[in-house]
């Protein structure tokens, strides 16, 4: 999906804020454009993770799928 909601947004700017070593990075970036380039950075770097965390949350899903199939017979 290449767009985002308002309330999307407000999550990925809440989540990025939330870290405290990260706003700190912030606070010692020395112009606009370093502050946009962090937000990017950390931006992908949380899409990345979440990539991660989906797959490995499918693959449990498939295994104690495949448990619960083998328990039920």
């Amino acid at each position: 999906k290449g767009t985002k909601s308002e309330i999307e947004v407000g999550r990925t700017f809440g989540t990025i804020l939330s870290d405290p070593i990260f706003r700190q990075e912030l606070l010692f970036a020395t112009d606009e454009k370093e502050v946009k380039l962090l937000l990017w950075d950390r931006a992908q770097q949380l899409a990345a993770q979440q990539s991660t965390d989906r797959r490995r949350s499918s693959q449990y899903l498939d295994i104690r799928n495949q448990t619960i199939d083998l328990v039920s017979y």
